[in-house]
């Protein structure tokens, strides 16, 4: 990143690893200048930010500190020097976004074809839960997102290209028999769910339909939180428990038969993805998206 320091790039991937020496390794430097330089970021700042116990390294509060700032630092700076260079380049990036089910698995292709026919486009794609996603286009650092959870109406523009359903899914073996699942039944019987974290568009939509239903909230001891759906496979592989997810998280599980997806007696999860983006330099770019998008979404 041009725009940063290089002594805070390096200070990152320190953070990320917890390691001197892969981190040399990762940026191909040499582990004394990797101190070198992370001792100098640390006088500079007035501050020890990692704690070293032979080969064990943690970050301090100070430099816990900064490595949450880092994200928004190097977010921001890659949002200046891509509008400053947009400014007098023929060839456009804009950086895009998704939740983890519309990042993951609807925008991807959308993408890549978007590509194919406008040479002169570049983009990225930064995917998290829904509370990132916007938190980061509110402030700039995307150009345009497509989300699955709730977001504030009033603040953005935005364009509605799907709905998709959030079933009942488990290892096929372990399924429950008939074609619906009763939810209560399941919960009442003591068994697990595994879902996605608070912040995320799934997990919103799942929490409002047990409101919705009535269904009793299962005991802390039912539920584990997981951020991220592959580690949710793993769970399902090994007969952990079910999870509620769109079909397009389980697609290659489906068609193989390992996993089973069912809809629930007590009613349907429906959710809108919509397009999000804001009244700035962007927004023709996120329209002409938008009506790309329209065009490919009935392919899902």
């Amino acid at each position: 990143m041009i725009l940063l320091d290089s002594k805070l790039e390096i200070f990152k991937m320190a953070a990320i690893l917890r390691n001197f020496t892969k981190t040399a390794e990762a940026l191909h430097m040499t582990q004394p200048n990797v101190t070198q330089q992370l001792r100098q970021l640390e006088k500079e700042l007035g501050t020890e930010l990692f704690l070293r116990n032979g080969k064990r390294l943690s970050l301090t509060r100070a430099g816990e500190i900064l490595a949450e700032e880092c994200e928004h630092l190097f977010d921001a700076a890659a949002h200046l020097q891509r509008h400053v260079s947009n400014a007098d380049s023929e060839r456009k990036h804009y950086a895009l976004g998704g939740t983890l089910t519309a990042g993951a698995y609807i925008m991807p292709a959308l993408i890549s074809s978007f590509l194919k026919t406008h040479a002169s486009v570049r983009l990225s794609l930064t995917i998290g839960n829904t509370a990132e996603i916007t938190e980061k286009l509110k402030k700039g650092h995307l150009d345009g997102a497509l989300v699955e959870g709730p977001f504030d109406r009033d603040f953005f523009l935005y364009e509605m290209l799907m709905t998709d359903e959030m079933r009942f899914v488990i290892r096929a073996d372990l399924a429950p028999c008939g074609d619906y699942v009763n939810l209560q039944e399941y919960l009442d019987t003591g068994r697990n769910l595994i879902l996605r974290e608070p912040g995320s568009g799934t997990r919103h939509y799942f929490d409002l339909f047990l409101e919705e239903q009535k269904i009793r909230i299962p005991d802390d001891g039912q539920i584990l939180e997981i951020a991220g759906f592959e580690a949710i496979k793993e769970l399902l592989n090994e007969g952990y428990g079910a999870t509620v997810v769109s079909n397009l998280v389980v697609h290659n599980e489906l068609i193989s038969g390992k996993y089973k997806s069912l809809p629930f007696s007590a009613g349907t999860i429906r959710r809108e993805m919509n397009f999000l983006y804001q009244e700035n330099e962007t927004r023709p770019f996120c329209e002409e998206f938008i009506r790309f998008a329209r065009r490919k979404v009935v392919n899902f």
